[in-house]
């Protein structure tokens, strides 16, 4: 479902974390505050835009051209209703759902349908509160009613104390104590934790306990649980707004009501309203005027003002002064949490009750009803069940048959009007209403540990194709790879099978730290079915080095002599350079919703560029299904041109991977020079330029069928013409120094090696080794720039370049024009400065670590000219250095391979998502 929220305040922010974690739903988010909508894409798998959610471009930004649902909760009623007007005129939106806080409106409902405003739904919070609060008095021991079937059926939650006749006694004594009465225990939770009850579990002093049972047996219930308190008769509202005026006057004529209000005239105009209410001006939290209204004969004091901190203030002085119970409204959910643990009997959070009717309208069909529960942690739904013994997996079956998710608990049914508390061998009919308590709200500490094990069993599927080449191509030895797949799938299951169950939405501190752990693991495992091929004697370094440049793409080896390996071997390589190319935890990404768990923080830390929130889709799955399946599908024709153009389907695969993923393996130790046919060459250039362009841009011109997307592109123009200019220096080169017997062989060499080396590819045609100096270090110094972000390239990515070209042409433009405001633009849209600044701040890691990594390798064994081209062709991914390392690592020591091991993976990962793991404060939970 395409769901389109207005509004990034309290409701709309718990709205988006609520549905965003329904793997059916796609969520956009829209709001003039970037800040708050920054706040939420920070941890949420949902896509923003800012602007004002009324404007008929926002809204089509938005999605509204085929959203589902429009959910209006801007602090604006005017705005929430132009907003759904908008929405039905133009983009016929199906369901359109308002927040209206002004009594006039709601008094009229006439005024909201198609036909007038737009406005299916109408949600109220202060109604909601005021109704809620109002059932909440009729029981001074609840903590929670919620009402079912029209308020027939109630579901109550209360603290137990010892003095419950229940309390110390199993579930099942509570037929014994009351058998007249018919209830179910729905859920327990014990010091925050929640218990799945049966007739065994035995209810301790302090649980808070959650029971089912009709309106007339709700005081019978609570009796065995705790020993019950008098009603309630004086009550204290502090807050003259539409909730405490509302609600003293619902109230009137049952308690004796008195409220507070801060300000004068509107004292004066609910004194004028209101009949038996005691109205009267001062502040909720001057001690004296509580003293003076006799706060501590008070059975309730109610804070309702709107301000959370007077709210909490007024009801903590209200405790101390005497009032029996205090009850506040508190809208920040971090305050929530607070006055669970502190001396406040209830708090009340509008939005909460707000969402549980907002989500009732949402879930189609059968979905009557809706509450949230202890702040979110717990829901209960009430649901209709349809169909038939045959159609259906609850209809014809017993209760203790039915396979619930963990946590799930069937309360009671409503059949024909009657309600029936549900046992063990209740059996459910077509039409029931079935009330459902749900608890699987678990949180993992060890979410590291889950979707680790999930990447590694992942990863062993990737040993399966290599083996079949293998045994079709009759390669004597596969031991390697069913050794390596046994490992692989066994340590993952190992890691994943204790944690299953849990679901959980990652957080940033998990995605840097599971990215970095899976690259490291990565390479270790990848290196296994190297290490142990027979016939190449490496040694554990070298089998490392040669695994970790496959799967960051980087193409630097330690292998010679590939004409003779074994073909498993060979295609083994260019596939761990392709699953790298895009990330094969972006891969993983696209199934996560299986597994329960968010993947944006995965995506964020893997994508490379400085902006790092672009997305195709509300969710991220979403994003990187849609982007493996353009790199697929380049891939695959890849594939079929090389094919046609003479190659094996072996090598045409294989090349297809390495060049797509711009990694550069080949299957022949003369590179792409092997096969000296000029048309594969072109076709390597194309693909290895579709390969440095951003796949995103790849799929929107498939997508409108369109090449519209790429002139749009001002990273990929910049990317173009600095190929142009490049080339331009490299011809001259050419055509002064005349390394070449002819210029047109000059021009084929210079056009490809180009490309190869600035999309950081590394396919070489023939040995730059007696090639002027300057020439193919201009050629690898390319690397450094890189191809686009986003792409499968390495380096330091065009855009980061274009950005600070732009910048330094604004300071330019500032020494002509000192007072005029110069922004930098980026396709149209303005860039936060703080995307510039952090740009700075990548350029100046970078170098550190270049510098660090040029001298480390260095230290090891390499003259300077070495060292040099192993420093660019590691970090940049670019793979072919120059020197000793031009071609090969294979006479590298092993200080060099593992220094070279270290900066691929800061390359790939673009140096941040390492190095942040070396701040203390990343460590302190």
């Amino acid at each position: 479902m395409k769901i389109i929220i207005l509004g990034a305040g309290q409701v709309g922010a718990s709205l988006a974390t609520v549905l965003s974690q329904e793997t059916r739903n796609s969520v956009t988010v829209v709001d003039t505050q970037p800040a708050a909508l920054l706040r939420l894409q920070e941890r949420l798998d949902i896509r923003t835009v800012e602007g004002y959610g009324a404007q008929p471009s926002v809204l089509f930004a938005a999605g509204a051209a085929d959203a589902d649902v429009l959910i209006a909760v801007t602090s604006s009623d005017e705005t929430n209703m132009l907003a759904c007007e908008v929405a039905w005129t133009l983009y016929r939106t199906p369901t359109k759902i308002a927040r209206i806080r002004a009594t006039d409106f709601l008094d009229h409902p006439a005024l909201f349908d198609n036909n007038a405003i737009a406005v299916d739904y109408m949600i109220s919070p202060e109604r909601l509160i005021k109704d809620y609060i109002a059932r909440l008095l009729e029981y001074p021991d609840a903590l929670q009613v919620r009402d079912f079937a029209d308020g027939r059926l109630r579901l109550i939650g209360l603290r137990a104390d010892a003095d419950g006749p229940l309390v110390g006694q199993p579930i099942r004594y509570l037929s014994a104590l009351l058998p007249d009465v018919e209830a179910r225990v729905a859920a327990i939770f014990r010091k925050d934790t929640a218990l799945h009850p049966d007739g065994a579990t035995v209810i301790e002093a302090d649980d808070e306990v959650f029971f089912l049972a009709k309106s007339d047996d709700i005081r019978k219930v609570m009796s065995v649980m705790r020993r019950l308190d008098r009603p309630y008769r004086r009550i204290l509202i502090a807050g003259g707004g539409n909730i405490g005026g509302g609600l003293a006057q619902a109230l009137e004529s049952r308690f004796q009501v008195k409220l507070i209000s801060n300000n004068a005239e509107k004292a004066r105009k609910l004194s004028a309203e209101l009949d038996n209410t005691i109205v009267l001006t001062g502040s909720a939290t001057d001690s004296e005027l509580l003293v003076e209204e006799n706060i501590e004969d008070m059975d309730v004091f109610l804070a309702l003002t709107n301000d959370d901190e007077d709210n909490i203030l007024a009801a903590m002085l209200a405790k101390k002064l005497g009032a029996r119970k205090v009850m506040c409204i508190v809208n920040r959910s971090e305050y929530v949490d607070l006055i669970h643990m502190g001396s406040i009997d209830i708090a009340l959070s509008p939005h909460n009750i707000t969402i549980g009717s907002m989500i009732s309208r949402l879930r189609r069909g059968d979905v009557v009803s809706v509450h949230s529960l202890r702040r979110g942690a717990a829901e209960a739904m009430e649901i209709i069940a349809r169909g038939d013994a045959n159609t259906s997996q609850v209809v014809g079956r017993r209760v203790d048959g039915l396979k619930l998710p963990p946590g799930t608990t069937i309360g009671a049914l409503l059949r024909e009007g009657e309600v029936l508390i549900a046992h063990h061998d209740s059996i459910i009919e077509s039409d029931d209403h079935v009330i459902l308590f749900l608890t699987d709200k678990r949180y993992v500490r060890d979410i590291e540990q889950l979707v680790l094990g999930v990447l590694l069993m992942v990863f062993g599927l990737t040993f399966i194709p290599p083996w079949w080449v293998g045994w079709v191509m009759g390669d004597t030895d596969l031991v390697p790879f069913e050794t390596s797949f046994m490992v692989a799938v066994l340590l993952g299951a190992a890691l994943w099978l204790p944690l299953r169950g849990y679901r959980r939405e990652l957080k940033l501190r998990d995605g840097l730290l599971i990215v970095v752990s899976f690259w490291v693991v990565l390479g270790l495992m990848g290196a296994l079915p190297i290490y142990l091929q027979p016939t190449l004697h490496l040694s554990f370094s070298q089998a490392v080095f040669e695994s970790v440049s496959g799967i960051t793409t980087t193409g630097s080896t330690v292998l010679a002599g590939l004409d003779g390996m074994p073909k498993s071997l060979l295609f083994y390589r260019q596939q761990l350079q392709w699953l790298g190319g895009l990330g094969i935890i972006v891969l993983v990404v696209a199934f996560m919703p299986l597994l329960g768990v968010g993947g944006m923080q995965l995506y964020k830390s893997e994508i490379s560029g400085p902006m790092k929130d672009e997305r195709l889709s509300g969710r991220i799955s979403d994003t990187a299904k849609a982007l493996w399946q353009v790199y697929a599908g380049l891939t695959l024709l890849c594939a079929i041109l090389f094919k046609l153009e003479g190659m094996s389907w072996f090598d045409a695969v294989g090349h297809a991977f390495s060049t797509i993923s711009t990694g550069g393996f080949s299957t022949h130790d003369a590179s792409f020079g092997y096969f000296n046919n000029f048309p594969m060459e072109l076709t390597a250039v194309v693909f290895m330029i579709l390969g440095g362009t951003p796949m995103a841009l790849h799929y929107l011109a498939m997508k409108h069928g369109s090449l519209r997307a790429y002139g749009k592109s001002s990273e990929f123009k910049f990317f173009l013409l600095l190929l142009l200019i490049f080339f331009a220096l490299i011809m001259l080169t050419v055509m002064i120094s005349r390394p070449f017997s002819e210029w047109l062989w000059g021009a084929r060499w210079g056009l490809f090696t180009l490309v190869s080396m600035m999309t950081t590819t590394g396919y070489l045609l023939v040995d730059s080794t007696p090639w002027p100096v300057f020439l193919p270090i201009l050629v690898l110094a390319t690397a450094l720039i890189g191809g686009c972000a986003g792409s499968t390239s390495g380096g330091l990515k065009t855009v980061r370049f274009l950005l600070l070209t732009r910048q330094g042409l604004n300071e330019l433009r500032k020494l002509v024009h000192p007072h005029a405001e110069f922004v930098v633009k980026l396709g149209g849209r303005a860039i936060n400065p703080s995307v510039i600044s952090a740009v700075w701040a990548f350029f100046a890691a970078y170098v550190f670590v270049f510098v660090l990594i040029f001298f480390s390798m260095m230290a090891t064994g390499l003259d300077p000219v070495s060292a040099l081209g192993g420093a660019i062709g590691t970090l940049t991914s670019a793979g072919p250095g120059l020197g000793t390392v031009a071609s090969t690592f294979a006479n590298a020591s092993t200080g060099t391979l593992w220094v070279g091991t270290i900066s691929m993976i800061l390359g790939r990962l673009e140096i941040f998502t390492v190095l942040v793991l070396f701040l203390p404060m990343f460590w302190r939970r």
